[in-house]
């Protein structure tokens, strides 16, 4: 046996990983999984291809890209099941199901078996997605003693009667159904090559990505009848909608949810052979499919989810980004995590705009090929998510992907990204805040995250006011809360870090606020003004301020509730007497969580 990583593919020349050559109990555990089983079938032994490649590598990976070159016996393209302990989601093998034992794995989901390289994009999506679906019956109610299967095929496909909105997890082809509204249907087929195939909101529910709210409505259609004989595109046929809760009364609900769902996956690319030149060349030709793997995956989970190909190694354990002056890396950090020294903005002369984002490696040795990305948030906030809100949608993302060959032991590099200036406008007239990533992604943390929990992500969440002049008042929108997390209380607080003496500071709550008895405001009162609740800062009988704070220092916060995945938006406001404007006043933002605990938060400076 011989092996060669190409980029970050891995190629292993073994002689012995035909099907046919399988040891017996391989052979038992490729039979049972995959139905019929057989040469035909499975091609090679995945079992074994898995614990050769486990020679080289630890056990970091959820799951396995396994090609063979044109001279392996050649598989149907297929989702080798390992695990599962997701339960909602009607899967074939159970709610619980665990393989791993025969892999001699802790941590591997499942092996695509892909025919002939990562050659579409519907069969990288499709191989992936069968790890949740697609096998979910529903009820038309509560009471109802039927199981139906309307929306699947027999074999684990949305059936071409669900309008399927251009998932890839469809047999040959797959269809959408649009609603006349006449009691009439046209349908629209789709196949592998269609350049729209994704995943529908039905997929990303079932692969723990959205929240049954989100999902909404879908429909299928039945009792079809061509309007024309031989017409294979009008329809008539009966409308049926239904909603999550209909799968969740056949199967209860999906557990864990999508809050607490895994959402970052390490995937390993790995070309099979028996002539490692030829496996080398093969490898080469499919750098760019890797790479494509890993971007739709997160353009087509519509960010909720992230797919990591990069062969890791423990050359990657140093690797880190500042979330404040004094961070070394250690995790979780304290402090404030949202203001990183090292992402930083300039602005040349010939009108360009550059964002600089930092890497350092902490560790003993060299580390291996680093991607970075940079985005610009979708909105000015307090809380933001990993990787969900590190969106990968071109109006956030600034510029391409970039690429360090090696950080050196205990130095770190600097990578430079053009910010066109259309998006630096957009930034600034909506406040919008930098997030950067590091690729690997993190080796142990898989669920959403926030950055102070997560040395390979940092954010730059700072805005500069300048107040306008003949004003004595300044205001900022921005929102708190973030998506998918379930109904909560949360805790604002606002404080003055430093510069001249303001006036009246305040928070606009909006049209509703509801009081809570045993969570109150600190450090003000909230009270209503033209029709809008209002958090005003230094007023209030229970008003107490630090000893340690200087006269021009003031802060408070105060409770607020949300509702499951709600942004809610708050002004705030602060005046000033005109003869003295504001001078280098520095403002904090806090979101803290019910325990007190910070989440997310935000620096303001007003004034030169």
């Amino acid at each position: 046996m011989r092996t060669a990583p190409v980029g970050q593919i891995f190629v292993i020349e073994n002689h012995k990983l035909d099907y046919d050559r399988a040891t017996q109990a391989n052979r038992q555990v490729l039979e049972e999984l995959d139905p019929p089983g057989g040469k035909n079938w499975c091609g090679c032994d995945w079992v074994q291809a898995y614990k050769e490649f486990r020679k080289y590598f630890t056990d970091d990976y959820d799951f396995f890209a396994m090609i063979p070159d044109d001279g392996m016996s050649q598989p149907q393209p297929h989702h080798l099941h390992v695990f599962n302990n997701v339960v909602g989601i009607n899967y074939d093998y159970g709610n619980y199901f665990d393989i791993r034992r025969c892999f001699d794995s802790t941590r591997l989901q499942g092996i695509a078996a892909l025919a002939q390289g990562l050659v579409t994009r519907f069969e990288r999506l499709h191989e992936l997605a069968h790890r949740w679906g697609a096998y979910v019956l529903f009820k038309r109610s509560p009471s109802d003693q039927t199981d139906h299967d309307d929306l699947i095929n027999t074999d684990h496909h949305w059936s071409s009667n669900f309008n399927a909105d251009f998932s890839s997890v469809v047999g040959k082809s797959g269809a959408n159904w649009t609603d006349n509204r006449n009691g009439t249907f046209l349908k629209t087929i789709y196949d592998q090559s269609d350049p729209r195939v994704r995943y529908c909101s039905l997929d990303l529910y079932l692969m723990g990505m959205l929240t049954p709210d989100e999902v909404g409505t879908f429909f299928y259609v039945d009792n079809l009848k061509g309007v024309k004989p031989g017409d294979l595109i009008h329809y008539t046929g009966r409308r049926n909608d239904l909603e999550v809760r209909n799968i969740e009364w056949a199967h209860g609900r999906r557990q864990p949810n999508a809050a607490h769902s895994q959402r970052t996956f390490r995937l390993a690319c790995v070309v099979l052979t028996k002539n490692l030149a030829q496996g080398k060349r093969l490898a080469h030709n499919l750098q760019q499919a890797r790479i494509d793997f890993g971007n739709e995956f997160r353009k087509f989970t519509d960010s909720r989810g992230l797919v990591d190909t990069h062969l890791y190694n423990s050359s990657y354990d140093g690797i880190y980004i500042k979330h404040h002056a004094l961070d070394t890396g250690i995790e979780p950090m304290n402090g404030v995590f949202w203001n990183s020294p090292d992402i930083w903005v300039r602005h040349a002369k010939n009108g360009n705009n550059w964002a600089y984002v930092r890497v350092r490696n902490n560790g003993t040795k060299p580390s291996g090929e680093v991607t970075v990305n940079l985005f610009q948030s979708d909105r000015s906030g307090t809380e933001f998510l990993y990787p969900q809100d590190w969106r990968w949608e071109k109006q956030h993302h600034i510029d391409d992907s970039k690429t360090i060959g090696s950080v050196p032991a205990g130095g770190k590099k600097t990578l430079r990204f053009k910010w066109d200036h259309t998006k630096v406008a957009t930034a600034a007239k909506n406040h919008l805040c930098l997030l950067a990533e590091i690729l690997p992604s993190h080796p142990t943390l898989t669920k959403l995250r926030y950055v102070w929990q997560d040395r390979r992500i940092a954010q730059k969440n700072l805005t500069i006011l300048s107040p306008t002049r003949g004003r004595n008042d300044i205001k900022f929108p921005f929102t708190i809360g973030a998506h998918t997390l379930p109904q909560r209380s949360v805790r604002i607080r606002v404080e003055q870090k430093g510069g001249s003496s303001l006036g009246e500071i305040s928070l606009d709550l909006g049209e509703k606020y509801e009081a809570d008895k045993e969570a109150k405001p600190w450090g003000g009162s909230v009270v209503k003004r033209n029709g809008h609740f209002v958090f005003v800062i230094g007023i209030g009988n229970d008003v107490v301020m630090p000893s340690s704070w200087d006269s021009n220092q003031i802060g408070g916060h105060v409770p607020l509730p949300l509702s499951e995945g709600e942004l809610k938006k708050l002004v705030l406001r602060a005046k000033w007497d005109k003869s003295t404007p504001p001078a280098k006043v520095r403002l904090a933002i806090t979101q803290l969580n019910e325990q007190y605990e910070v989440v997310g938060g935000l620096d303001l400076l007003i004034g030169k």
